[in-house]
């Protein structure tokens, strides 16, 4: 088989420098889409060295059309190497390991005169297709991502930009993030992270997606009301990217220290909360009370610690510590819920007698079924019983 139709030309002409094939002539006079995508690809994967150095020149030509068309087959280069798209970087620089570093420069000196395309250009709602700097920065954040960021960053100054670009701008960066951990930009992540955290024009985005990431990534949550504790969840989702950064599994303690400072209760009460849960899912559990007992002093008269302390207390097989803030919430919080965690507590600690007279006070003896649910009740702590008992003996 002759080299061009290695390349995918699939003509007979004399074996030569890719830019003198046929299918150079078509990509140059016609369009990409002219040749067929998987020609392309063979074609890309068939070039040499020599044919990547004579490309790149033609990044230089002046000529938009052979800018194009050098790019283009570029980002098939890339493509071809990385099949998935998301596979390795180190992969794809194998491909274009002699070219890269003067590749990466070009494709930056030609993304310069890049600029926003902005919806006013097409009133008719359709995009228009990429200039040669919109092409050259998309081959560009295939190849080296990293090198992608610092271009956006430095290229654009979030600060003047009109809705539009911002929305654009922060777009390009989720993109530079929307991959496996091992390939993903830390300068694009922490660009987002500080639009993030300054609520910057345009956060909502960032904001929303680090939240994803986050929760994708980890099972770490914070599963008491923010409504509660008088915090908004623009304002939690701001800081909580700071304090346990997306697609890490750490916590940042200066941040919670600096939470604990801002003079916001609720919020403090919230940070501390957090690194409750923070030091639960790490397997930390001498602190996790220790955090939730800082938040109660906080608001000690707020359901949502309340709710928490007392959930955390039972589940350390500590019924009788949790029982006075089981009264407090039911007291500042009488939802049924509430009060029925009171008597439950009282049952587990040992008054057993207590907890059931408190029962029959609640509303829901009065009904038909009242002393089936009190059997019910006596039944999951007469269980919850043997569950301390059981935890008791596999500790001797």
């Amino acid at each position: 088989m002759s080299n061009e139709k290695q390349r995918g030309t699939g003509t007979n002409e004399i074996p030569g420098p890719f830019i003198e094939t046929s299918m150079w002539r078509t990509l140059v006079e016609e369009s990409y889409y002219s040749v067929d995508v998987s020609a392309r690809r063979s074609a890309a994967k068939a070039l040499t060295v020599r044919d990547l150095r004579a490309l790149l020149e033609k990044l230089e030509s002046g000529s938009a059309n052979e800018q194009v068309a050098a790019l283009v087959m570029f980002l098939d280069v890339v493509l071809a190497s990385a099949p998935a798209m998301f596979e390795s970087v180190a992969d794809v620089r194998s491909t274009l390991d002699q070219v890269h570093t003067e590749l990466c420069d070009q494709l930056v000196a030609l993304a310069t005169n890049w600029e926003s395309q902005r919806d006013s250009e097409w009133p008719d709602g359709h995009l228009p297709l990429l200039n040669v700097p919109g092409r050259a920065y998309f081959v560009l954040s295939q190849l080296d991502r990293e090198r992608a960021a610092h271009f956006l960053i430095g290229h654009f100054d979030y600060v003047k930009l009109s809705t539009w670009e911002r929305e654009e701008v922060i777009h390009e960066l989720i993109g530079l993030c929307s991959v496996p951990q091992r390939q993903r930009s830390e300068t694009a992540m922490a660009r987002l992270i500080e639009i993030a955290e300054e609520a910057a024009p345009g956060a909502e985005r960032a904001i929303d997606f680090l939240r994803g990431l986050r929760l994708a990534q980890q099972c770490i949550r914070l599963p008491h009301s923010l409504e509660q504790l008088g915090v908004t969840g623009d304002v939690w989702e701001s800081w909580s990217v700071r304090l346990q950064p997306p697609g890490t599994f750490d916590f940042d303690d200066s941040v919670l220290e600096e939470a604990l400072r801002n003079g916001n209760s609720g919020l403090s009460a919230a940070a501390l909360l957090f690194r409750a849960e923070f030091a639960r899912e790490k397997g930390q559990d001498s602190q996790i009370l220790t955090f939730m007992q800082r938040a109660v002093e906080l608001l000690p008269d707020n359901p949502a610690t309340l709710d928490a302390i007392v959930g955390n207390l039972e589940s350390f097989h500590r019924p009788g510590d949790a029982l006075r803030f089981a009264e407090r919430l039911a007291e500042v919080d009488p939802e049924f819920t509430n009060r029925w965690r009171v008597g439950k507590m009282r049952y587990l600690s040992g008054d057993k007698a207590g907890a059931i007279e408190f029962w029959r006070s609640l509303p829901f003896y009065k009904e038909p079924d009242g002393e089936d649910k009190l059997k019910l009740y006596i039944d999951g702590c007469e269980r919850r019983l043997v569950q301390y008992e059981q935890h008791k003996a596999s500790k001797k």
